[in-house]
């Protein structure tokens, strides 16, 4: 059956973008930007279904932010199940999986039926439905060969008339500053008319140092959706062909919003747009003119080239039991093209102090031990080697590619490896300082990676994946032991930073009814972690024994009447600053004496990068951001930063002794 969207929504836009993070965080936090302006623009989102990478970051954000997303997947990469889930384009018979399994968490987030898939024969099927329902435009975020072919494509059938749509590319820490000289190299040698150079809209922040700023990262997705708004075919661009499909003679002119007929493969006809204006880049004043337009396109033709591999990477979302599957979207956004300078096209309104996101240095040390307050000795003397709990610390590795194994597994892959490292050298430290030799020496940092890169490349051979990596450090004489576990994250995209607006699938936060007591014999297993985590199963086993939902609520711990973080992370309360003038994060301070909780490797990060600042939380400041609605975060090494809420009071009695 054929998809449409709901009624009530601006016209759906496509975003083609890369199925790995990249190196730079502001990749991650640009999609986090584009993903969540389009929903708020009321733009519904079209993407290639993976949840991997910047396509799963975009979706996701989008979903979050109360989006609509519709994803559109060929059928060889999908898996069939053992139960029936209707999918729009696809027969009932027809069962789409998940490559990567039907993950609890994935299936317990709740988009309301905002997530949607079709499922289609073939990658020349997939394009032309996406490019059939994105009657509002392109995007286009940095990424690799697929990318690339995906935005050319589009800028293609924008010169031959087979569509009239914006393509936007964004030029994210000066990526597409290449595809800028490629262009206008093009011109002067030619190959492309100087009209049809302005095809292309290349969107910048300003200069090139405003490109490439962390810190403005969030002004990307305004910057689109404005010059989305603003865009109007070029005058004079493009060859005006004639299409003909069977019979029908269907002509399209520049500027006009006549429908253009896709391939007759598809059978997909597509739909012209017209939209208000963004200048383009100016081509080169020696440009040639646009050579004529011949007769190399025969009747009912159409430029497809074969899809690279890379566009297939990014896993593909579980999907539930329910009508409306549940995925985040992918993909990448398309720029006009300059031939000198760059054309600046200016961010919209500034995002609300409540949303705003501190500015991220350019650069920040993550390779420097976690720092943790010095420890009182413990009272209890060292106990036998068998005895002691072992060492561990937990992230994420998701497979670059669903296609093709990702060997060598490189550091860059595992968000904040550095700081996973140093948490456990550090924890290792102050264990062999207290019960001695019983611990053995550290194997060092670059033991434990080749331990951890080995076990990830042969879970790749087997086949790709998204995975907890678990490194555990047991004692042992004379080096310490690695063990490396892998089980399925079954958790949504990592993110390195909260999202700039509310979004609309938060996980509750619990306070737990009793304050945990505070032991000396007990401050190192509190500081640092190991599989002695008793304290917290308690914990999560009080809130459920008294209405929290879940068999292990995500809880917080509070000690002395403050805050400490919760059973499995880190969190952070949006609070308004002391002068009244913004809000800021604040997370539990640390003190060994009155507040120990673990120094986790997310909030590490957050902290040197200014995101969050540390302060003494009580329980009064968790009551007053229940009271008036504040946004809560959790953040950890396995989903980095994600959205909570504080759960209803009424669940849980919090005792203030």
């Amino acid at each position: 059956m054929s998809f449409s969207f709901p009624t009530g929504f601006d016209k759906p836009v496509c975003v083609f973008c890369a199925s790995s993070p990249g190196t730079n965080v502001i990749y991650t936090a640009a999609a986090l930007s584009v993903g969540s302006s389009l929903a708020t623009a009321n733009m519904p989102l079209v993407y290639g279904g993976g949840r991997r990478g910047l396509m799963g970051v975009v979706s996701h954000a989008a979903l979050e932010a109360g989006g609509v997303v519709h994803g559109v997947l060929p059928r060889a990469l999908v898996g069939r199940a053992s139960e029936a889930t209707p999918v729009a384009g696809a027969p009932t018979s027809a069962v789409p999986a998940s490559s990567e399994g039907k993950g609890a968490d994935l299936l317990a987030d709740d988009f309301q039926g905002r997530l949607s898939m079709s499922v289609v024969g073939s990658m020349h099927e997939r394009k032309a439905l996406m490019a059939k329902l994105s009657t509002g435009g392109f995007v286009v975020l940095p990424g690799g060969f697929g990318t690339f072919e995906e935005l050319f494509e589009m800028v293609t059938w924008n010169q031959i008339g087979m569509h009239q749509l914006p393509v936007m590319l964004l030029n994210i820490d000066n990526f597409y500053e290449p595809i800028k000289a490629l262009v206008a190299n093009g011109v002067n040698a030619g190959f492309i008319g100087e009209k049809n150079a302005s095809l292309i809209q290349i969107i910048d922040l300003g200069d090139a140092a405003a490109n490439a700023d962390p810190g403005r990262a969030m002004e990307w997705g305004p910057a689109a959706v404005k010059a989305l708004q603003a865009w109007t075919f070029p005058a004079g661009a493009g060859y005006g062909f004639t299409w003909s499909e069977g019979d029908k003679t269907v002509p399209v002119t520049p500027g006009s919003a006549t429908p253009a007929p896709l391939a007759a493969a598809a059978g997909i006809p597509m739909h012209a747009k017209s939209h208000a204006a963004v200048a383009p880049v100016a081509a080169p004043a020696a440009a040639p003119a646009a050579f004529a337009a011949g007769s190399a396109f025969a009747k009912g033709e159409h430029p497809h080239m074969q899809q690279l591999a890379d566009n297939l990477a990014g896993r593909l979302f579980s999907f539930a039991d329910s009508i409306n599957p549940k995925a985040p979207t992918h993909h990448t956004v398309t720029p006009s093209v300059a031939t000198g300078s760059s054309t600046a096209v200016p961010a919209a309104a500034a995002v609300p102090a409540s949303a705003a996101v501190p500015a991220v240095p350019a650069a920040v040390d993550i390779a420097a031990p976690i720092a943790t307050p010095a420890v009182a000795a413990d009272v209890a003397p060292a106990p036998a080697q068998t005895q002691l709990p072992p060492l561990f610390t937990t992230t994420r590795y998701t497979s670059k590619s669903s296609l093709t194994p990702t060997v060598p597994v490189t550091r860059d892959l595992v968000p904040l490896w550095p700081r996973h490292v140093a948490r456990l050298r550090t924890a290792h430290a102050h264990f062999r300082q207290r019960d001695g030799e019983v611990w053995g020496s550290y194997p060092g940092d670059e033991t434990v990676w080749a331990a951890v890169q080995s076990a990830i490349e042969a879970k790749e051979k087997t086949g790709c994946g998204d995975w907890r990596v678990r490194v555990v450090l047991k004692p042992a004489v004379p080096i310490a032991t690695i063990e490396v576990q892998l089980p399925d994250a079954n958790a949504p995209p990592y993110q390195f930073l909260p999202s700039p607006t509310r979004p609309t699938t938060p996980r509750k936060l619990y306070l737990d009814p009793i304050a945990s007591p505070v032991l000396a014999s007990e401050t190192s297993y509190r500081l640092y972690k190991t599989e002695r985590r008793q304290v917290y199963a308690d914990s999560a086993a009080r809130a459920a024994s008294r209405g929290a939902a879940g068999p292990y609520p995500e809880v917080v711990l509070h000690a002395n009447g403050l805050l400490l973080e919760s059973v499995t992370s880190n969190i952070a309360i949006l609070t308004p600053t002391a002068d009244g003038l913004g809000e800021a994060w604040l997370t539990p301070a640390l003190d060994p004496a009155t507040t120990p909780l673990l120094a986790g490797t997310a909030r590490a990060e957050l902290l040197a990068r200014g995101v969050v600042t540390e302060a003494r939380l009580t329980v009064e400041d968790w009551e007053a951001a229940r009271r008036d609605n504040r946004r809560v975060i959790g953040f950890n090494g396995l989903r980095g930063v994600y959205e909570a809420e504080i759960a209803d009071a009424e669940l849980v009695q919090v005792a203030r002794t």
